[in-house]
């Protein structure tokens, strides 16, 4: 018998924790078959119901093989922050008491999550300071200086946009060790204690940041584990697409002062795009392109932007005696923002001539249009042999679990999107497993459609479910989690609820909470409480 086996049949063990347990075959088998896929160093796609016990299932043997070696690394990736916080807050913990041991875990969150002490400063104390900015300044700052971590998403209160663009940690203009606050700074002193975790936990985003970047962001781990693996070749493919924006450019031609150099021959490239494609900016829209990019302006516009780095590169040089005289500080800023400046412009023109040499197998070419912007962008078409290349064939082991991952009890479908297709006849190097779900739907759920309700594009189709919403809160006397797929609507539905409905539903004791305005973890945690 198996040692997995052995430790998830011992009602008692585990009771002295955790008293609802129950022994559940279902999640027995699935970590058996983690267990070996990991020994084996090979691949495994699980489909796991709803109700088994992913989490656990692979935790458990992931940790048991991995205690034998100090170095040893997992690393799991989820889609949701809720995942996450119940992997390290619920399920960790728990597995530390059954099995007696400290396992030492931590979340690792993108760079842009964390303040930068040096930007926030700045920011402050600066005229870019904007006066819509002033009346939360104050609280701001005292909040910070209270502040553990610095992740700006647990500020208890919404904040503007456009200001925490303006104080977070932004890779490109970060000074590294040069910076005054290198050795208090939230993000670098978070990495420490990602290097001393024997489980890194990360979301799709992060891990495909980090595979781009050629393993550049976080610490070597040898397994990883997938979790809501549907979602993440999409993921990985949105994070290797390439884009820059007609307007983004324009802002930087005033903010570098390059008016003269770059301001009329993008309008001549902007003009002819709309005249060729038959642009109406006023209606969204996505142009794909089947060809190379033809145009008469495109020269000239690519000679304007090395025109511009050349300018810019002349600024650094003109300006090393100026820098001599000034604060070391200074000076690593204002050429770091040059020398960034002159890297987006090279990153215009390889997506120009990427432009002109057409599309080619497996890549796409179009123009994303809106009221505000256009948008030259390029997309891989298929990622998985990018995910084999850059991801699975640099680590030991991987785990892709998720309730929905098959097709007809078939997985060729999301092995081709991982890249392992040409591998799925070799049972030692890739595994499969379908796992059901333990739970009696017949008798533990009801499914309720309101079949009245017009097409979500009907302009009546949310304010109809506005109204819908608002009878089944009143019908359950709150206890209702409203789950969307557009933040737009969301926000929409929130903002109406309350402008229409706050006053009775106060006055029942029934209490309103937006990812969007508390962030998903705060929204959660008061509703679970409430």
């Amino acid at each position: 018998m198996s040692p997995i086996r052995i430790l998830l049949e011992d009602k008692n063990l585990w009771r002295k924790y955790y008293s609802n347990y129950k022994v559940r075959n279902s999640q027995i088998e699935l970590a058996e078959e983690i267990y070996k896929t990991i020994k084996n160093h090979a691949y495994l796609i699980a489909e796991a119901g709803t109700g088994t016990g992913k989490t656990i299932a692979y935790l458990l043997p992931s940790i048991l093989y991995s205690l034998e070696d100090k170095e040893y690394k997992i690393l799991i990736s989820t889609e949701t922050k809720a995942l996450q916080h119940q992997i390290l807050n619920k399920d960790i913990p728990l597995l530390e008491k059954v099995l007696d041991i400290t396992i030492k875990a931590e979340i690792c969150l993108g760079s842009n999550n964390y303040i930068c002490k040096r930007r926030l400063k700045n920011y402050i104390h600066s005229k870019e300071l904007k006066p819509s900015h002033l009346p939360i300044i104050e609280d701001f700052i005292q909040w910070e200086n209270s502040s553990n971590d610095g992740i700006i998403l647990n500020y208890p209160k919404e904040l503007p946009k456009d200001f925490i663009t303006e104080v977070v940690r932004i890779p490109n203009l970060c000074l590294a060790q040069n910076c005054p606050n290198f050795n208090i700074s939230y993000y670098f002193l978070e990495k420490e204690k990602w290097k001393q975790a024997k489980i890194l936990i990360v979301n799709h985003h992060l891990l495909s940041a980090h595979i781009e970047s050629n393993f550049s962001l976080l610490p070597k781990f040898n397994i990883a584990i997938i979790d809501e693996a549907h979602s993440f070749p999409q993921i990985y493919r949105d994070s290797s697409h390439q884009y820059f924006s007609l307007r983004e450019l324009q802002n930087f031609i005033k903010k570098y002062k390059l008016d003269d150099i770059l301001l009329n021959p993008l309008e001549e490239f902007q003009k002819e795009i709309q005249n060729k494609y038959s642009i109406n900016k006023s209606l969204e829209n996505k142009f794909l392109l089947d060809k190379s990019f033809e145009l008469q302006s495109l020269f000239s516009f690519i000679n304007s932007i090395e025109s511009a780095i050349q300018k810019l590169d002349k600024e650094i040089k003109s300006q090393k005696d100026l820098f001599s005289y000034i604060d070391n500080i200074e000076k690593s800023e204002k050429e770091l923002e040059l020398l960034n400046a002159i890297e987006y412009l090279n990153q215009v023109l390889q997506i120009l001539d990427i432009f002109y040499e057409g599309p080619i197998y497996n890549r796409v070419h179009f123009i994303e249009v809106n009221s505000f912007d256009i948008k030259l962008c390029i997309s891989n078409v298929e990622v998985g042999e990018l995910i084999y290349d850059k991801f699975l064939n640099k680590i030991d082991s991987c785990i892709f679990t998720s309730a929905t991952l098959s097709i007809n009890n078939n997985f060729d479908y999301f092995i081709q999107k991982i890249g392992l297709l040409k591998y799925k006849d070799n049972p030692e190097f890739i595994r499969t497993k379908i796992v059901p779900s333990p739970f009696n739907y017949k008798e533990q759920a009801l499914l309720y459609i309101p079949k009245h309700l017009k097409d979500p594009s009907h302009k009546e189709f949310l304010s109809q479910t506005i109204e819908e919403i608002y009878q089944l809160i009143e019908l359950v006397k709150g206890n209702i989690l409203v789950i969307f797929t557009s933040k737009q609507n969301l926000n929409t539905v929130y903002k109406n609820l309350l402008h229409k409905y706050g006053e009775k539903l106060k006055q029942q004791n029934i209490n309103i909470y937006s990812q969007e305005i508390l962030g998903a973890q705060i929204s959660l945690e008061k509703y679970k409480k409430d």
